[in-house]
């Protein structure tokens, strides 16, 4: 990773810790980094942009070709994250500003091979099961705030465990801990 991205990071959070703002914690965005290393995916998709500290930890590890587009309904967040990527310098980066099920709509024709959603918890399966069409064999979906907000996960996780013809899934304990489902 750059210096220049690392610095903006660095930035983004000091701001978590005196804003409100909801980004993963440090240990999941080089996770994140980590897995896009490993996984070398074309196109990534981000549900819950915030202030674009976990876009940012992804963009930066994708290769050449690849792009991520990040999706957030907050008007002050996504400036921030706007900012944050154009001080990056990276230009990978396609953020988009509305409710997430409304631009998806406008995403029909992409084929995704990451997915990371950290948004509205009631969303989570709808968001999972709208897209697996456009999941690409292979697509890795990583829903954070599986421990945190458990207590509202449970459809979520008989939904992605429940089918191991077609998904296999597993609770990464790390931050508020990620379920990690990839798609067979």
């Amino acid at each position: 990773m750059n210096n220049t991205v690392l610095a903006v990071l660095t930035q983004l959070e000091h701001l978590k810790k005196t804003a409100q703002h909801w980004n993963v914690d440090w240990d999941s965005g080089q996770f994140l980094h980590q897995l896009v290393l490993a996984k070398q995916p074309d196109i990534i998709l981000e549900i819950g942009t915030s202030t674009g500290f976990s876009a940012l930890w992804m963009a930066s590890a994708l290769p050449a070709s690849g792009k991520l587009i990040t999706i957030d309904v907050s008007k002050s967040r996504h400036a921030v994250a706007k900012a944050a990527f154009a001080e990056s310098g990276l230009t990978n980066i396609n953020a988009i500003l509305g409710h997430a099920p409304e631009v998806f709509v406008d995403l029909k024709n992409e084929r995704f091979d990451l997915i990371f959603i950290d948004y509205a918890k009631n969303y989570y399966l709808e968001f999972f099961q709208y897209l697996e069409p456009q999941m690409n064999p292979g697509c890795v979906v990583i829903a954070d705030n599986m421990v945190s907000h458990g207590e509202y996960m449970s459809e979520y996780f008989a939904y992605v465990r429940g089918d191991t013809a077609r998904f296999m899934s597993t609770l990464v304990p790390i931050g508020s801990g990620m379920e990690m489902t990839t798609v067979i």
